[in-house]
């Protein structure tokens, strides 16, 4: 059977498209739902090249549901200091509430900066780093593409939308969702947290991502379960 696995080969963008700009800009502003789905977002109305006082930002758009500015910052090869300055001012020119900044490698010290701006940043901004990948399988002549997430907020949570989930999945969220507030109910002392919140005593919380995660208060901190789902 292992005869049958073959190793995945990573590809520089200009493999695919040539000129950042020209190409990859343009390609991501017409497909911009497939960046939007990998942070479980949705995003309109994407602009390329729009003004920024005398610059010009990658692209400019809008999140649908929360109505903040998109602002994302493309980058070929590494990071560097001149597009960290450009995306922080593209960013507030816009007074965008996601910055995202797409490079094909992060140095560490701009990947604490985007950390950083996460944890002490304006409020409500959220700032991610993604590196854009083109793969493809060894000996395979077809390229694949995927986004990895290499900087988010610290609490980001991606949203799993009704529509997208199957009957038996529906089933699972509304048992567990009934049980949570049942069990808050019957410990009216425990604090039942959103996501996002940073307290970690008293707190139970659930995800619905293939598992349910709950943490209640024990004797000496916090009891951890978690539950893993079998769908298929």
């Amino acid at each position: 059977m292992d005869r049958n696995i073959s190793r995945i080969q990573e590809h520089g963008l200009r493999s695919v498209w040539e000129n950042e700009e020209r190409d990859f800009t343009r390609w991501l502003t017409e497909n911009i739902d497939l960046l939007a789905s990998e942070l479980g977002i949705e995003i309109e109305d994407a602009r390329a090249e729009e003004a920024v006082g005398d610059f010009s930002a990658d692209i400019v758009a809008r999140e649908m549901n929360t109505g903040e500015t998109v602002v994302i910052e493309n980058q070929y090869n590494r990071t560097d200091h001149d597009h960290l300055g450009k995306l922080l001012t593209y960013s507030s020119g816009k007074n965008a509430g996601f910055t995202m900044w797409l490079a094909e490698e992060f140095r560490p010290e701009h990947r604490s900066v985007l950390e950083w701006l996460n944890e002490s940043g304006p409020k409500g901004a959220k700032f991610f780093a993604i590196k854009p990948r083109v793969v493809s399988i060894e000996g395979a002549e077809e390229r694949g593409f995927e986004f990895e997430v290499v900087v988010e907020p610290n609490e980001w949570e991606r949203e799993v939308s009704t529509e997208s989930l199957s009957d038996s999945e529906r089933s699972y969220r509304q048992f567990f969702t009934e049980m949570v507030e049942a069990y808050s109910q019957r410990h009216p002392q425990l604090v039942q947290t959103q996501a996002g919140s940073s307290k970690l005593s008293d707190v139970q919380r659930w995800h619905f991502e293939g598992s349910i995660w709950m943490g209640v208060p024990s004797g000496t901190g916090i009891l951890c379960r978690t539950l893993h789902l079998h769908t298929g």
